[in-house]
């Protein structure tokens, strides 16, 4: 029986505050790219998955199985698709806030249903981006390829 031990590689970082540098080095675990990726790359950064790879070998003398885990960030990346509808079922007494799909473009509206000619994409002040439908409303977001 072997023992699998992962260790983390150390990732150079200067950071600069006008005249002032730091050098330091984080492990990509580390608490502190939460802060610092969103303001040095403009990318939001969410909570990442653990990825794990498996491998087997077999040999004369048996089979040998390695396992390796790291931690993993996933970007919010654009959906491959056009047209996303939002719904609000007419059963919902209340305004019901979507959390829009990320995309860099902006995006046309199509109201398929409800009382409304116009509505505001995204909501004025939302964070994340949201727009917020009134019962029994559907509306389309189509986005130009």
């Amino acid at each position: 029986m072997f023992e699998l031990r992962v260790e983390l590689p150390m990732v150079p970082s200067l950071l600069a505050n006008g005249t002032f540098y730091w050098l330091n080095r984080y492990s990509p675990s580390d608490p502190c790219w939460e802060k610092l990726i969103p303001g040095l790359t403009g990318m939001q950064v969410n909570h990442g998955v653990l990825f794990r790879s498996y491998s087997h070998l077999v040999r004369g003398d048996g089979i040998v199985s390695e396992r390796n885990e790291a931690p993993m960030v996933i970007r919010d990346e654009p959906l491959p698709m056009a047209r996303v509808r939002l719904v609000a079922p007419p059963e919902w007494n209340q305004p019901l806030a979507h959390v829009l799909p990320v995309d860099t473009r902006q995006p046309s509206v199509r109201i398929i249903r409800g009382k409304r000619q116009t509505i505001a994409i995204p909501d004025p002040g939302s964070s994340p981006p949201t727009v917020t439908l009134e019962p029994d409303e559907i509306i389309e977001l189509i986005h130009a390829k």
